[in-house]
């Protein structure tokens, strides 16, 4: 199921949708998502779930917090590693490199804050939809290019 021996594998509370799981030499967790989910309807009884690496174990630790939209929360984890943070969610995960975070229910945004920067604080906006993740990413490689 995965490419490292793992010591414990922590199922999502609320969709079921991801699982954490911890590399047992590095004892840094990660997370998996279910690509195809459980049936249990007649016409796909007979499959299995596959199970795709989210995040590769990165994080000293994850934690959950929540923006609260219109609609019903949208759940969100918070990586950890040493004194540094990221964000992610079931779209993906950002770097493990920032300070402290902002969150903005009323945008559904992240604004995800580094305080090393000679100017200015800079900060990344990223909103929690596959799309504009995707774009993200594209921008932030190309920026470090």
């Amino acid at each position: 199921m995965t490419d490292f021996k793992y010591n414990a594998i922590i199922p999502e509370r609320w969709e079921r949708k991801l699982f954490f799981i911890q590399d047992k030499a590095t004892r840094q967790w990660g997370a998996l998502e279910i690509s195809h989910p459980f049936c249990h309807t007649t016409h796909c009884s007979g499959s299995l779930p596959l199970l795709q690496p989210l995040m590769p174990p990165i994080a000293d630790e994850i934690y959950e917090d929540e923006l609260m939209t219109d609609d019903e929360p949208l759940i969100f984890f918070v990586t950890r590693r040493g004194d540094k943070i990221g964000i992610m969610t079931r779209f993906g995960y950002s770097d493990i490199v920032f300070d402290s975070y902002d969150a903005n229910d009323t945008d559904c945004t992240f604004r995800l804050i580094r305080n090393d920067r000679k100017r200015a604080r800079r900060a990344d906006y990223w909103h929690p939809d596959p799309t504009t993740y995707a774009i993200h990413r594209r921008n932030v490689s190309a920026a470090r290019r």
